[in-house]
């Protein structure tokens, strides 16, 4: 009989993951959403000679839009998924840029508490994103 695996992969490095998920977020939020920000695809330019050839780049442009903002999609989705208290402190401190040391005050965590609490939701992000881009790092 074929065994059928339905739950995540538990053996992983948390502490590793959870670091590695944060450079990740860190990093492809910014780049992405300049990514979607590309102010205008430049028109055609036609200089009447033959050339080796066809295109100037606009098709790859709206690509590499088209990819950021699915990109950008497939973060913000994967951090809505994650259980309430994971969500909110990974859509304020990434998508949001609140500094850690304010959203903390403002949930009333301790330090160590609230390190516990985005340890778990950079964790949670990671299971759920694996199956677009994997970045749990295994023991």
């Amino acid at each position: 009989m074929e065994n059928i695996e339905l739950l995540p992969d538990f053996n992983i490095d948390e502490a590793k993951t959870a670091n590695r998920v944060e450079k990740f977020l860190l990093k492809a939020i910014p780049l992405f959403e300049a990514q979607s920000q590309l102010e205008q695809l430049q028109s055609p330019s036609l200089s009447g000679m033959p050339g080796g050839s066809i295109g100037n780049g606009t098709e790859e442009k709206i690509l590499q839009k088209m990819g950021a903002n699915d990109k950008l999609y497939l973060i913000n989705r994967a951090i809505d998924y994650c259980p309430y208290n994971k969500n909110h402190i990974l859509q304020e401190l990434y998508l949001e840029g609140k500094p850690e040391y304010i959203l903390r005050k403002e949930l009333h965590y301790s330090r160590s508490r609230f390190w516990k609490l985005k340890q778990e939701a950079l964790i949670w992000f990671a299971e759920i994103f694996a199956p677009y881009y994997d970045l749990r790092v295994k023991k």
